[in-house]
């Protein structure tokens, strides 16, 4: 049925037409396939548990051919390495371990050697028919040497054990006598190559400290002579006393220099005493000690004396009667005046005089002093050079002391060496204890721990290693070609699969309705007839960010089309379009597959009055608008057939048309035909505000996701992303337990 015309709705901050952003590079891409291998193995579990099966089987199967075609027997002896003997007969109390590493490394070299392993083909016993596997490098009679010892060195081998003083020595050979007569004959040869081996480094050895000894002493002669000579050119009998001589000489000389310059900073400090009394504005303050000086000077004494005979004469007049008015005594007052007024000025005088002198004497002493402390700086810096020279001829006696002590201790060193050797050498001489090779047992280091013995199993091959190699190889090949088929494989199975594609982003990923436990009867309505379903729950988990980025932008239009046919788009259009409409948005969803349109079957509408009527002129869209049953939800079918031209749906017409309703709906969703049979999708993407790309799980791939992607965003509308339809849970990974977990929360009553 038509509706009518809803009022025209305010334009949004951010118009319809603002101009789309690209989509951000999603966190995941990269240029590379995602491999999960929790997906992969449960994927194909049954595979892998067959090629364990076939592995095991491949395995026992090489171990029974590779024991009758190619088998190995293995026998070996042990060498047993002593540490240096430092006496004849025992061994050293701490091991030197590089000394015994470079040892037992160079007795591997020399068992396995080209010399060892000659001598063991050239024995007669080799060719004689002892040894099976030495037939065949004999012909006449003769053996081929060269050959067989070149093959014997693949055979033989030696090595030391870790954490121990063994070596091991080990011959392979197809036949268990073989491998054990083999490993005893280059025993054999290799103790026979040592024997005397043994006995020319002893005597190389007791020559080498012969040598070392009379150098040493050569060289302790020579630093004794330097010494002695040394001490007779500087005239010292005793380094000792010397230097005991000095360091009482300088000790007295550097108290005696204290004491004058402690003498020397008081003087002067009683000059400075003194300079500052003669500036006072008083003058200088004379002491006790400087007046009873001046008092005994003959002048002022004599000076007194008159004084004290004037004064007398005055004192006899007063006793007999003479007035002060008497002319005599007047005369004998004026002189007692005089004298007085001459005392004082001649104590006066003196007593400068007396000031200035002991201030000049303070200075002269000052420099007398001053003199002697330089004199006895001298004395102190020539005792001090002898000092110095005294320990340099300490230090060069000190040293040819040491040189002559470090060579007397190695020269006691080798000495003992030497007699140990020596001692070791007539030992084995004496008791001629000799095995039947002429090795002489006393010089030897290397002694059989362990002799060989005839090999009573395989060490070719063996089951134990065989069977797991084969199980692994099976199944390693069996998980390299999943793995390949994996990456060559570039159909869309999931999300992973689109995030996987750069600057991609996944919108989404609605489930195979067969895995959805509400069992949907019709998968184009699934959100409406079975709204508490997986698909539902899926579609409104979409709808909340599609949304948001749409009022971000301010996009009221959004394009839905798929790359190939029976992708789904009109299932998602339809059912994105109930989701809205759920959340109260009014929403528009207008079917534009002219060629193949669905939308009015799957409702049950008429599909005309339509979208081509409109775009034609014959019919305005709001009668062509009809009711879907659901609130909030109105659709503009396909329209009449003979008005289906294609070409209109990248006009203006259309343009204008989604422009008005856009005024009237919250939301208008278009669902187009597949961009990979018509350009239909692309002509309305360059009409709308968005669009949304919908593929199809395991029917598309993602080469041409990409270049549909890259076409969407090469139009006007913002491609907003990636919607993957049909999705298993076998490829997902955990899409089953995920839709089944939300079906029983939903089910279960609170």
């Amino acid at each position: 049925m038509t509706i009518a015309p809803m009022p025209p709705r305010p334009q949004q901050q951010g118009s319809s037409r603002a101009a789309p952003t690209p989509p951000p590079s999603s966190p995941n891409a990269v240029g590379a396939v995602a491999i999960d291998p929790v997906r992969l193995l449960r994927k194909y579990k049954w595979v892998f548990a067959a090629s364990v099966v076939l592995g095991a089987v491949v395995g026992f199967a090489s171990y029974q051919v590779l024991r009758r075609v190619a088998p190995s027997y293995e026998s070996f002896a042990l060498f047993q390495v002593d540490p240096v003997q430092t006496q004849a007969g025992v061994a050293t109390a701490t091991i030197d371990e590089r000394e015994m590493e470079r040892f037992m490394g160079t007795q591997v070299q020399n068992m396995t050697s080209q010399q060892v392993l000659q001598r063991v083909v050239e024995r007669p016993d080799f060719a004689g028919g002892q040894i099976e596997w030495a037939q065949q490098f004999t012909r006449g009679g003769v053996v081929d040497t060269t050959k067989a010892r070149m093959q014997l060195e693949k055979l033989v081998s030696a090595r030391p054990i870790p954490n121990s003083q063994l070596i091991r020595l080990a011959s392979t050979a197809p036949k268990p006598e073989d491998a054990f007569n083999l490993v005893g004959m280059v025993r054999e040869e290799y103790l026979r190559s040592i024997s005397q081996v043994e006995i020319r480094e002893n005597e190389n050895q007791q020559r080498a400290l012969e040598t070392q000894i009379n150098s040493a002493e050569d060289q302790i002669r020579r630093l004794l002579s330097d010494r002695d000579e040394l001490l007779r050119t500087e005239g010292i009998d005793s380094l000792d006393g010397r230097a005991t001589q000095l360091q009482n000489k300088l000790r007295d000389l550097n108290e005696k220099r204290g004491m004058y310059r402690l003498t020397i900073d008081g003087l002067r400090a009683e000059l400075r005493r003194f300079e500052r009394e003669n500036q006072s504005p008083g003058g200088p303050a004379f002491d006790d000690a400087l007046r009873q000086q001046v008092e005994q000077e003959p002048m002022i004494v004599n000076l007194r004396q008159r004084i004290s005979a004037l004064e007398s004469e005055i004192q006899t007049m007063d006793n007999k009667g003479v007035g002060p008015r008497h002319r005599e005594r007047l005369s004998i007052q004026a002189l007692l005046d005089s004298a007085r007024s001459q005392l004082e000025r001649d104590r006066q005088t003196a007593m400068e005089r007396a000031w200035f002198g002991r201030i000049q004497q303070t200075r002269n002493m000052i420099e007398t002093y001053e003199a002697q402390t330089v004199q006895l700086d001298q004395d102190i810096a020539d005792v001090q050079r002898q000092a110095n020279e005294l320990v340099l001829i300490q230090s060069q006696v000190a040293d040819r002391t040491q040189r002559i002590d470090a060579l007397r201790e190695s020269q006691n060193d080798w000495s003992k060496r030497l007699a140990n050797l020596q001692a070791l050498a007539q030992q084995a001489g004496e008791r001629q204890r000799r095995d039947r090779f002429q090795r002489d047992l006393f010089l030897d280091r290397i002694r059989v721990a362990q002799s060989e013995r005839v090999p009573e199993s395989l060490a070719f091959p063996r089951l134990v290693i065989i069977g797991p190699l084969g199980v692994v190889l099976v199944v390693g090949l069996v998980g390299g070609l999943v793995v390949l088929r994996e990456v060559l494989d570039q159909r869309v199975k999931g999300p992973a699969d689109i995030a996987i594609i750069p600057r991609t982003r996944v919108v989404g990923m609605i489930p195979m309705s067969d895995e959805d436990p509400s069992r949907p009867t019709s998968v184009e309505t699934a959100f409406r007839d079975h709204p508490a379903g997986a698909m539902a729950e899926q579609f409104r988990a979409i709808r909340s960010p599609l949304l948001r980025r749409m009022q971000q932008a301010g996009h009221r239009s959004l394009l839905v089309t798929s790359g190939m046919p029976d992708s789904g788009s009109t299932t998602v259009a339809l059912n994105m379009a109930y989701a809205i409409a759920a959340s109260d948005q009014k929403v528009l969803l207008i079917d534009a597959n002219l060629r193949r349109p669905k939308l009015h079957k799957i409702l049950k509408l008429a599909d005309h009055p339509g979208l081509s009527d409109v775009l034609a002129g014959e019919c305005p869209a709001s009668k062509a608008v009809v009711s879907s049953g659901v609130e909030n939800l109105d659709i503009l079918p396909v329209g009449s057939s003979d008005r289906r031209i294609f070409e209109r749906l990248g006009s203006e017409v259309m343009g204008q048309l989604l422009t008005e309703a856009a005024d009237r709906y919250d939301i208008v969703i278009i669902d187009s035909a597949p961009l990979m049979v018509s350009g239909d999708g692309i002509a309305l993407a360059n009409r709308t505000d968005a669009s949304l790309l919908v593929v199809k799980a395991l029917s598309e791939k993602r080469g041409m996701v990409a270049r549909l992607k890259n076409d969407l965003q090469d139009t006007r509308g913002e491609f907003l992303g990636v919607l993957v339809n049909g999705v298993r849970g076998s490829s997902g990974g955990y899409v089953r337990r995920n839709i089944r977990a939300t079906h029983e929360y939903q089910s279960k009553e609170g």
